[in-house]
């Protein structure tokens, strides 16, 4: 009994030296196991995030990753408790991507072009005059106009016709000219297509009637009363229809508001910002040209020419504006986006950083 005594003291003291001998390798189990634990504790806690905020968008997540209080702050940021400090700005000329602007209150803006459109990743953000951007409002960003202003954007795809008020800068992609809101893309028709070709005419009466009210600190049109639900009339989004090549853009005689001597009351105002005026015209059929300038001498214009041709076709017209005549040189026409967005990005690689692109 004694031997076994023994023999079982001296099997304890071995198994003792072994455990404490591999204490490192337990010690590597352990640091497992505790990974695995915070790991599974952060899924649980990123999933009871998305529980708690279901506003939140992927794109809000895919530029990089971020903490818990990074995400609560940007949902806090796009609440309707964050105040908004609106003032009527036309601002001074700037710079993006060394392209430069040069802000004016044009009181007879007209131009043709591509229309773009934004939502969830400015959702709740301020827009450059100091509102919050709402993407179920009818609004839209201007790269020049005054802030506010009301203009006519008309879909040429399809022949909506819309109201709309211009809050915000941008768009800052090349070759498009105003950048709506995901509501004003709805209505007009190209939500799903994601870009449109358009026409947009400033409204004299209206952008004056905001001036003067933003200058005296109102805003019409900025806020919808929760108690009031948006109310809009269904459009169905579609791809540009055919249509008949009789129909040109200058042939097409739109309702002209400017002409129209009417004196809006705020709730007026209000209600075109939630509903648009949505009318209906003829669509029309259009080509796109890229639009490399309008030149007074006919040598600069073959000058251009010369150092563009290898683009694309050129074609060189002369207009008469504002009792000057200019040289306009164009390459094209196209009928696909794509490709006019490929040439105007070459012609600004030659240089010529005033090219746009033009709907006629």
């Amino acid at each position: 009994m004694a031997l076994k005594s023994k023999l079982i003291n001296i099997t304890n003291t071995l198994f003792i030296i072994l455990l404490f001998s591999s204490c490192s390798d337990v010690g590597g189990l352990v640091e497992l196991a505790v990974k695995e634990n915070i790991n599974n504790a952060e899924k649980i806690s990123l999933k009871e995030q998305n529980k708690v905020y279901p506003s939140i968008q992927p794109d809000i997540l895919k530029d990089d990753i971020k903490t818990s209080e990074e995400i609560v702050e940007t949902i806090e940021s796009s609440d309707t408790k964050n105040t908004p400090n609106p003032i009527y700005k036309v601002g001074d000329p700037y710079e993006i991507n060394n392209i430069w602007y040069y802000p004016k209150r044009d009181l007879t803006y007209e131009e043709t072009g591509i229309a773009s459109w934004y939502g969830d990743k400015f959702h709740g953000r301020m827009t450059a005059n100091g509102e919050i951007f709402n993407k179920n409002i009818i609004s839209a960003a201007h790269k020049t106009l005054p802030m506010p202003s009301m203009v006519r954007v008309t879909n040429l795809d399809n022949g909506n016709v819309l109201n709309v008020r211009i809050n915000d800068r941008g768009p800052y992609v090349h070759g498009r000219i105003i950048d709506l809101s995901e509501k004003a893309a709805e209505l007009l028709g190209f939500k799903d297509v994601g870009v449109s070709r358009v026409k947009v005419n400033i409204l004299l009466e209206k952008s004056l009637w905001l001036e003067r009210s933003a200058k005296e600190g109102n805003f019409p049109g900025i806020y919808i009363p929760k108690n009031q639900p948006l109310i809009l009339p269904s459009i169905n989004s579609v791809s540009r229809p055919k249509v008949s090549i009789k129909n040109t853009s200058e042939g097409v005689k739109v309702l002209d508001d400017t002409k129209i001597n009417i004196q809006k009351s705020f709730t007026e105002i209000l209600a075109s910002s939630r509903q648009g005026n949505l009318r209906k015209v003829n669509p029309t059929e259009t080509k796109i040209w890229i639009q490399v300038g309008a030149f007074s001498s006919t040598i600069n214009a073959n000058n251009v020419v010369a150092k563009v041709a290898h683009l694309s076709k050129t074609k060189i017209t002369t207009i008469d504006y504002q009792g000057r005549i200019l040289h306009r040189v164009r390459l094209g026409p196209t009928q696909e986006i794509e490709k006019a967005d490929e040439i105007l990005k070459k012609v600004f690689e030659l240089g010529y950083k005033g090219s746009k692109i033009v709907v006629d």
